[in-house]
């Protein structure tokens, strides 16, 4: 077996491996974005017209999110890799237009603590990795860097949940 020989075998199982894994992460973002739709359609009754539009902007993604998450699993089902992770990366464009209104309503929200530090990557370093997500699938180079990149939106929220739990369970509530 030459060498040319075994690194092109290697690559469809890479290949396989990062479907099963798009298959997964789109799921759970499918899953989510579902579980999340009927708060669309909830009216929480603000008056200010700022608030209004906020809640109006966040009802849009609410509804959209299952489409475009569902649209990421069928591309991730499909084998068509490079567009599932750019409707992924896209999925958390959309999360991060919908937070926008909060900008003028909450300010930066900016501090020295863990809220502060989980504020600035989510409203300044998950817009630039999907951006980059998108640009390496469009290129097709490094799409296990890029899933890494449109995964780290539901990895950083895990983290927050479990994290929370621990707290939970060490000092109750």
């Amino acid at each position: 077996m030459t060498m040319a020989a075994a690194s092109t075998n290697a690559q469809p199982a890479s290949l396989s491996a990062l479907r099963v894994a798009l298959i997964v992460i789109a799921a759970i973002a499918t899953l989510g974005a579902i579980a999340d739709f009927p708060i669309a359609f909830h009216d929480f009754g603000h008056k200010e017209p700022l608030l209004v539009f906020a809640q109006r902007v966040t009802s849009a993604k609410l509804m959209i999110a299952p489409l475009v998450a569902g649209a990421a699993l069928t591309f991730a089902a499909l084998g068509r890799l490079r567009y599932a992770i750019m409707t992924l990366a896209a999925l958390m464009l959309l999360a991060w237009v919908s937070d926008l209104p909060t900008f003028p309503i909450h300010g930066l929200e900016l501090s020295l603590g863990t809220t502060g530090a989980m504020t600035f990557i989510e409203r300044f370093a998950f817009p630039l990795l999907a951006v980059a997500a998108i640009v390496l699938a469009v290129r097709g180079t490094q799409l296990v860097l890029a899933t890494v990149f449109v995964t780290l939106p539901m990895i950083l929220t895990i983290t927050g949940v479990v994290l929370f739990a621990i707290g939970i369970a060490i000092h109750g509530f």
